[in-house]
């Protein structure tokens, strides 16, 4: 098993009762993924449901999350600009800061977002083994959370330093957004070179698979006979 080291910034004491270590990101699903259905009933017939699609269930759960250190208050002012703030002690005051307009000036704004460009001053590193970059992201799926994180890599086997995360705040949004909240989804992968064909000949086999699950008529074929589960702890 692979190991992936989480260091803390040298500015903030381990006894910090803020310093909330990254989490697996599974520890972490939302409740609306808790309550959704398996299966649905639809013109008298059994289908799978929400829960049933692996693919979009896997990528949740894979990997790790940077969460809120403490309660972010968010407003709205009478000009429509919004406006963030929390409390901490001085040495956490700039975990938010937001950008100079003139900086990723030409960067499309997520709809429906607020055009001020924020980071989150993530005061974590990591370290991956040799080889492995990490994927630095939104949560996935998370689409009700009240801001989008942008998403890049980091070769983190070669810089482990902490640094900023840009972000951006839904219009429209006035409330908090708690503490251990998912506010960025890391995911390791090995480095590879790859190329790219186009393969017409894979085509009888593709059908074939995708017939037998057909056949089966069980929401859970995929899961049962081709998903590898993938392990973060």
């Amino acid at each position: 098993m692979k190991i992936i080291k989480f260091i803390p910034s040298s500015n903030i004491s381990k006894e910090d009762k803020y310093l909330i270590a990254p989490k697996p990101i599974k520890s972490l699903m939302p409740q609306w993924w808790k309550s959704g259905e398996s299966e649905i009933e639809l013109d008298g017939k059994t289908m799978a449901g929400m829960k049933a699609c692996i693919p979009f269930m896997d990528i949740m759960l894979s990997g790790y999350a940077l969460v809120a250190p403490f309660d972010i208050y968010i407003s709205e002012t009478k000009d429509g600009d919004v406006k963030v703030s929390w409390n901490s002690p001085e040495e956490w005051q700039r975990f938010i800061a937001e950008r100079p307009a003139i900086l990723g000036a030409t960067i499309p704004r997520p709809a429906g977002h607020h055009p001020n460009g924020f980071v989150w001053s993530s005061l974590w590193g990591w370290k991956t083994p040799r080889g492995y970059s990490v994927i630095v992201t939104h949560p996935f799926n998370r689409h009700d959370l009240p801001f989008t994180t942008l998403s890049g890599i980091i070769d983190s086997d070669k810089f482990e330093a902490h640094g900023n995360i840009p972000f951006f705040i839904k219009k429209g949004f006035t409330g908090i957004i708690k503490e251990g909240t998912p506010l960025v989804q890391l995911i390791p992968f090995k480095r590879k070179k790859w190329d790219m064909v186009v393969d017409t000949l894979l085509i009888k086999r593709v059908l074939r698979k995708s017939n037998a699950l057909r056949r089966e008529k069980n929401p859970k074929g995929y899961k049962k006979a081709l998903w590898q589960r993938k392990t973060y702890r």
